[in-house]
């Protein structure tokens, strides 16, 4: 009764599934128990928006380990799905059936892009073997459509952002490359090249790839990728009626025989055009050529049988999908893909005048900052010689200022020094003065002593006379002389009186000089360097305000830019634009073969320049029959190599693949 509740609980829930797509991973996704496999495609075809939906399939392993794509007409609990820890189912959502041309027949951009992100991770993954040369052109077209130029502006800013935003983009080029996520570990470990090295060829590559949209760049990469061997090719393990093991590859272009140990070269090949039917019945498979011969083989495990087939029928069926006229559907997309290819030329033509408009305005904007720098540097050099004749200037006025000093020091010295030489000529006037004083009271002290002594003299002749009564001749006479002699002045008299009238004369004449010690100097204050750089220095300042005043301010104006988009005045048809279409993306073989033939100059070129630096004993055998193809001269021409496996009648083919021998299988 428990398990029977247990039954009925668990089938009334619906299924939980998980899909993880090359973008995104869809988590708990709920169906219904017995939704059928489309129901599941159809919805996730739906969320991520895909169109193109006749590519992609969704694939899983089987409870045996092996891979396994979805059956759509039945039921996802009757395909051997296993289930997750948590009880959810599993699905990776992938390209199931690969085109003969990429460019050509992929017209959404979300369908080029989920291409373009399986190939490259089945490259690093090692699934799909690419050469160490073609790796390095891949990882530059990838990193071309993730980064875009390697010398890509940003879009035009406010003047405020722009230096920011450019030093971010400078960041972003500095940054180094994740190799890991660009190139193989097999390519990596081959060669004596550091990260350094590695990135600088990859910047080599990528230089060249500049103006390519991410669009563009994504089709450029995976119409490199569809030159490798092995692109589009899913293989299966099986034995032929010898029990050799062998790889059947089912491509867009047929069926080929692989040998376990060479996936590079199919032995033999059929082309869908000589395949008229494939089956299998228990465990053996049997594919009809056009001859009505017959190729037997059985899987590997019986679990795939119906995975196989439901690949080679649904990849016939898009081989003669091709060959007839495109559904409704088909022409509306390519009509909108044709829209969006031209708005994005339209854009990417606009985008390049903006481009070349910005180069000639960053241009002129830096012939600008020259300009300004090298005027800037001009007025600061006239600066620098206003500042230094300035400093100059001060210093002239402060030694004229300390020079007016010491001179008026010296004057006023001088003038002390000629005022004390006054008054030691005054002093040494006054002592002669003195001394002549002296003198002529000495003169006058002798004369008065001798006048004594005669009046003493002649009182004593009067008194002899009054004695002896007699009077003496001559006696009146010599009393009258010294009596004279008295009145009139002393010689050295008039000595004095003119050394008087001299010093007088003397003593204004040393006053003046004194007092004009001054007045002398005082022009010479007023002419000083002090006061004539102080009245200069109002000069100067006014030729350099005349300078700075001549000097225009220079204005940077924002650059206009008129942009018109012609348009075309008259319309075709909706047929004539899809023949045009058609022709446009269709290559002739001329092209195509020189297309192939430039890559495989480049490649090989570059291949020389890598070989110098392998090291010795890392060649896988997938590099040793690359290299053997080299030496044919096949490399990177798959046309070459199935035109040769295709050589004879398919009788003659199937009977090569019945032959082939354990011992030769493996």
């Amino acid at each position: 009764m428990g398990r029977m509740l247990e039954w009925l609980t668990e089938h009334g829930k619906p299924l939980r599934v998980k899909v993880t797509t090359m973008d995104a991973d869809l988590n708990e996704l709920s169906i219904e128990r017995d939704s059928l496999g489309q129901h599941l495609f159809d919805t996730v075809c739906k969320i991520i928006g895909l169109r193109e939906i006749w590519y992609f399939g969704l694939c899983f392993t089987n409870r045996k380990g092996f891979t396994c794509w979805l059956q759509m007409d039945k039921r996802i609990r009757d395909q051997s799905v296993p289930k997750q820890e948590d009880g959810s189912l599993h699905f990776l959502f992938l390209v199931k059936f690969f085109p003969e041309s990429v460019k050509v027949e992929l017209i959404q951009d979300l369908t080029r892009h989920l291409f373009f992100l399986q190939i490259r991770q089945s490259i690093l993954s090692m699934d799909l073997y690419c050469p160490s040369e073609a790796a390095i052109l891949l990882a530059s077209y990838a990193v071309q459509a993730l980064y875009g130029d390697i010398g890509q502006q940003q879009q035009q800013q406010q003047p405020q952002q722009q230096q920011q935003a450019d030093q971010q983009q400078q960041q972003q080029q500095q940054q180094q490359l994740d190799l890991a996520k660009l190139l193989p570990v097999s390519v990596l470990q081959q060669y004596e090249l550091t990260a350094e090295m590695w990135e600088q060829k990859i910047r080599n590559w990528w230089a060249n790839n500049s103006g390519l949209s991410k669009e563009e760049a994504e089709e450029e990469f995976l119409c490199v990728a569809e030159e490798l061997d092995m692109y589009g090719t899913q293989y299966y393990p099986i034995r032929n009626q010898k029990d050799a093991e062998l790889l059947l590859g089912v491509s867009a272009l047929g069926v080929g025989i692989f040998e376990s140990d060479n996936k590079l070269s199919p032995r033999p090949f059929f082309p869908w055009t000589e395949i008229k039917c494939i089956s299998f019945k228990n465990k053996m498979f049997t594919i009809c050529t056009a001859d009505k011969s017959k190729i037997k083989f059985r899987a590997q495990d019986m679990s795939i049988n119906q995975s196989l087939l439901d690949l080679c029928v649904g990849t016939h069926n898009l081989y003669l999908r091709r060959r007839q006229p495109d559904l409704l559907e088909v022409q509306q997309m390519k009509q909108q893909a044709d829209e969006q290819r031209r708005r994005r030329m339209e854009e990417q033509v606009r985008l390049h005048r903006e481009r070349e408009q910005r180069a000639q305005a960053e241009q002129e904007r830096d012939r600008y900052r020259a300009e300004l720098n090298h005027l800037s540097e001009q007025l600061s050099a006239m600066q620098n010689v206003i500042r230094s004749a300035e400093e100059t200037q001060v210093l002239i006025a402060e030694r004229a200022r300390l020079s007016e000093q010491e001179a008026i020091e010296q004057a006023r010295r001088a003038s002390e020094a000629e005022a004390e030489a006054q008054r030691a000529k005054l002093s040494q006037l006054r002592a002669e003065e003195t001394k002549m004083l002296l003198e002529r009271k000495m003169r006058e002290t002798e004369m008065a002593a001798q006048r004594m002594a005669a009046l003493q003299h002649q009182q004593q002749q009067k008194q002899q006379q009054q004695q002896n009564g007699i009077t003496m001749p001559g006696t009146a006479t010599v009393a009258q002389q010294q009596q004279q002699q008295m009145q009139q002045p002393p010689p050295y008299q008039e000595v004095v009186e003119n050394r008087q009238q001299t010093q007088q004369q003397q003593m204004p004449l040393a006053n003046g000089a004194v007092s004009a010690a001054v007045p002398l100097n005082r022009p010479t204050t007023a002419q000083s360097p002090k006061n004539n750089g102080g009245a200069t220095t109002p000069n100067n300042n006014l030729i350099v305000v005349t300078s700075h005043q001549q000097m225009a301010p220079l204005y940077f104006g924002g650059c206009q830019y008129e942009m018109a988009t012609t348009m075309s005045d008259s319309r075709t048809s909706v047929a004539a634009e899809l023949q045009h279409i058609f022709a446009e993306l269709e290559m002739s073989r001329s092209e195509y073969n020189e297309r192939n033939q430039s890559l495989r100059d480049r490649l090989a070129n570059f291949r020389a320049e890598l070989d110098s630096l392998k090291r010795e004993g890392t060649d896988t055998e997938n590099d040793r029959l690359f290299a053997q193809k080299v030496m044919a001269g096949d490399a990177f021409d798959k046309f070459s190599t199935l035109r040769k496996s295709i050589i004879g009648s398919p009788k003659s083919r199937v009977k090569l693949f019945d032959e082939l021998t354990p011992m030769n299988g493996q």
